[in-house]
């Protein structure tokens, strides 16, 4: 499997604030969590997560919160 083609956006002015754009492929990580909320937008393709104990999916158009 190839790994995906990765990009992140952070700016020292909006600490809050990262952005994360996948390309090419799917990004896997390890269970983990966030100490605040992760917002995402699959904007194509699917996308298949875990939120708590829930497994979910979401598809084009689709806004995630975590």
């Amino acid at each position: 499997m190839a790994i995906p083609e990765q990009h992140f956006w952070r700016d020292p002015e909006l600490p809050f604030l990262e952005t994360r754009a996948v390309n090419g492929g799917r990004a896997c990580y390890d269970p983990h969590t966030h100490q605040s909320f992760s917002i995402g937008t699959v904007l194509n393709g699917q996308a298949q997560y875990l939120n708590r104990s829930r497994h979910a999916s979401a598809e084009t158009g689709s806004v995630v919160m975590i």
